[in-house]
């Protein structure tokens, strides 16, 4: 398999918890899924911020292992998980960045849904990328020089974690 590159921390006021990596397919995608639920549970994350951060994991991650290798092939994918640093303001929020080297694919240019459209007359796509926009505070994406997608997603906690002192270990949980 052909590794990602390593990118520097998202902030200066984030430090890694995990990363998945290996080839875009549901096994790689059933260990994001456990390891982010994992993530919530150790860290005290409330359900609402859970559900959040699960949606846009499952979001962006089946996107890459749908569509970002041609023809039904495969690839690499990794998610990193990013929590605030000891010190961090409450608001710096949880950072998710999914990567793979497949085709570019720049999410700000897919047009919005037509929320207010009958359902048969909308037109298939969108929507995800539509609420990980609603859900995250923020929401990039990136191609970068070593021909990655980046897409770095930022969520400040609304349930009142206390950063400083939940420094829960994610080390029972599934790889």
């Amino acid at each position: 398999m052909i590794a990602l590159p390593q990118f520097p921390s998202p902030s200066a006021n984030h430090r890694p918890v995990f990363a998945v990596e290996g080839l875009a397919n549901t096994d790689t995608l059933a260990r994001c899924f456990d390891k982010i639920d994992a993530f919530c549970v150790v860290k005290g994350v409330s359900e609402d911020d859970a559900l959040a951060l699960r949606l846009c994991v499952d979001e962006v991650c089946t996107n890459v292992v749908s569509y970002a290798y041609a023809d039904g092939g495969t690839g690499p994918m990794r998610l990193e998980v990013w929590w605030p640093a000891d010190g961090a303001a409450q608001d710096a929020g949880v950072v998710l960045r999914v990567l793979d080297s497949g085709v570019a694919f720049d999410p700000s240019a897919v047009q919005a849904p037509a929320l207010d459209a009958e359902l048969e007359d909308r037109p298939i796509g969108g929507l995800g990328w539509f609420l990980v926009r609603e859900m995250m505070d923020d929401a990039r994406y990136e191609r970068s020089s070593e021909g990655c997608n980046v897409s770095t997603l930022t969520r400040r906690l609304r349930g009142g974690v206390d950063i400083g002192s939940n420094t829960g270990n994610l080390g029972d949980a599934p790889a």
